[in-house]
């Protein structure tokens, strides 16, 4: 009796977590004016067929972009483990389009959990470090969709890529295209319209997003398609130099 009282508790705590980081994510939908539509307990159909549960599903469109971003909840008393990582991270591949973020209310993350993470591109923190992180990272977990508008650049994205720095990278560099017929013509003749990407308009926010990638991996590269100094009719596609940070500003409005 004394072990379903303690389970009714933890889950009575657990869904009151995820009510509190569902208003937080309506409350950020609000302040920069976007409909967003938030859900908790969310349960989606995996490639298998199988059912895959969320705790929160935050997603928005905003001129022509579609974010989409699964979140996990722990109020737990205990240290969160690997399996729990991984655990999260067979969902988010399983059903596919999704970023995720784990926020845990008190309890530590083990060091196991926090290479699981990295290594798979999941966003971690305690609650208490959550408002330094929507204020700053949180259009890193934004995803690229087929329905977002290029604003200006459209690019090629890795469907199985693990976050934004390796889903946008083709062959190490990020791909720029200021039309969506270059784009598309790259990925047919060079990619051979491989499964594996998909072309993706870039909103500003996304420009913004790659900027902070940029920053944060020094040896990323990022070309611009020339459209001039490019034969299509032998597929002769040719890129400029290499772009820097102070470059992608040219690009992003304030």
């Amino acid at each position: 009796m004394a072990n379903s009282k303690s389970k009714i508790k933890s889950t009575t705590k657990g869904m009151e977590f995820e009510k509190v980081i569902q208003k937080i994510y309506l409350l950020i939908g609000m302040k920069d004016r976007i409909s967003a539509k938030v859900d908790r307990d969310v349960t989606l159909i995996g490639s298998d067929g199988s059912t895959n549960q969320f705790d929160v599903i935050y997603e928005y469109e905003h001129l022509g972009s579609i974010f989409r971003v699964a979140i996990e909840c722990k109020d737990w008393n205990k240290p969160v483990n690997v399996a729990s990582l991984r655990d999260f991270y067979y969902k988010l591949r399983n059903v596919g389009g999704l970023n995720g973020i784990f926020i845990s209310k008190d309890s530590y993350f083990q060091d196991g959990a926090k290479k699981v993470a990295i290594f798979n591109g999941i966003k971690i923190m305690q609650f208490k470090e959550f408002n330094k992180f929507i204020s700053f990272d949180n259009e890193y977990c934004l995803t690229p969709s087929q329905d977002t508008v290029g604003d200006p650049f459209w690019t090629l994205m890795m469907i199985n890529g693990k976050n934004l720095f390796e889903q946008l990278q083709v062959n190490g560099t990020i791909l720029l295209f200021d039309s969506k017929f270059f784009a598309d013509y790259f990925f047919k003749k060079q990619l051979l319209s491989s499964s594996e990407y998909k072309v993706v308009g870039l909103s500003q926010s996304h420009l913004k997003s790659i900027k902070k990638i940029y920053n944060n991996h020094k040896g990323i590269n990022i070309k611009i398609f020339n459209p001039v100094k490019s034969s299509l009719s032998i597929l002769d596609f040719h890129f400029n130099e290499n772009i820097n940070s102070n470059d992608l500003d040219w690009f992003i409005r304030e």
